[in-house]
């Protein structure tokens, strides 16, 4: 695959490392039995196994303030003030409101006013800044895979976006596809908070590789999602879709990320290519500095490095009746 402008730009901001880490949480690695494993890669699956056998699996617990801006989500008629006055006392809170709304998707001037940014993001969306909020405090000081979080963070936001544009243009519910839209890796960053709760039971610090980390996305996700659901009484959002959303949120990451590395765009059925391409073109073809500055590895991503998604889109074509 020659290297294209966008592939040139992409490698300046993307490791090598990430393009692989995106290119196996977008197409999943084969399921190893976790016998296959050793070391700290062992002890990191084996504690995730555990938890789930003995049905302890600690999912991470709102802050107060967070739990009481759930509550007047869930009312849905309080006075705008109350929001903010909520919003203002969590200060990680307020930086993620902050963040969503000056992103360049809001396309709008920045603001550092905390009720003009609630009015720019929307009620109906805050829960999924809520729950960024809580993951992002999850993900701190991975070391080595800090990168990969930061990944799966920077495309929170595009996802939602992108899910909510076609949204409309498909007469879908355009909110609740934007907060599943932002809350597409909440297993895979509660996996990656794992890290550090393990490292913490045994008393050691855990040097996680990625092969192993995508297999407890393989091996754990699922579950884990619905108990993430279940614990935040959001399962209308994460798992059970009962309002006619049927949006491939996978391709929509496979799009994304196409894009970033300037590869091909899949076929998204009921959504034209010029479609999809002209609501992809409003999101900034770069990622947040933090994806820039954080560790995992400078190396630039080469050509055939990008070539998995020409590779995946063609075996997709050729296997039209594969899920995903």
């Amino acid at each position: 695959m020659n290297s294209s402008p966008a592939s040139e730009f992409a490698s300046s901001f993307l490791s090598a490392d990430q393009i692989e880490f995106l290119k196996g949480v977008t197409v999943p690695p084969p399921l190893e039995p976790v016998a296959h494993f050793d070391g700290d890669d062992l002890q990191f699956l084996g504690g995730i196994a555990k938890r789930m056998r003995a049905g302890a699996l600690q999912i991470a617990m709102l802050p107060d303030a967070s739990l009481r801006l759930s509550d007047l989500l869930r009312q849905g008629d309080r006075p705008m003030a109350q929001y903010v006055e909520l919003i203002s006392k969590d200060a990680a809170l307020s930086i993620e409101v902050l963040r969503v709304a000056n992103s360049a998707t809001y396309g709008a001037a920045t603001t550092t006013n905390l009720q003009e940014a609630v009015m720019r993001v929307g009620l109906a969306r805050l829960q999924s800044v809520l729950m960024v909020t809580l993951m992002r405090s999850r993900v701190l000081k991975l070391g080595p895979l800090q990168s990969r979080a930061d990944a799966c963070l920077d495309l929170t936001l595009p996802i939602g976006y992108v899910a909510s544009a076609l949204a409309r243009l498909r007469r879908k519910p355009a909110d609740a596809c934007f907060v599943r839209g932002m809350l597409l890796h909440v297993e895979h960053l509660l996996i990656l908070g794992l890290v550090g709760e393990i490292s913490r039971e045994l008393r050691t610090t855990l040097t996680v590789s990625p092969r192993a980390v995508l297999q407890a996305f393989v091996h754990y996700g699922r579950d884990i999602r619905a108990a993430a659901a279940k614990a935040w009484k959001l399962g209308d959002l994460m798992t059970d879709v009962t309002d006619g959303d049927d949006t491939d949120y996978a391709l929509l990451r496979l799009a994304i990320v196409s894009r970033w590395v300037g590869g091909p765009l899949p076929d998204i059925a009921g959504v034209a290519p010029d479609a999809l391409q002209a609501v992809l073109n409003e999101i900034p073809l770069r990622v947040t500095p933090e994806l820039v500055d954080s560790e995992g590895g400078t190396e630039s991503a080469s050509a055939s490095e990008l070539a998995w998604l020409t590779d995946f889109l063609r075996a997709r074509e050729e296997a039209p009746g594969i899920e995903h």
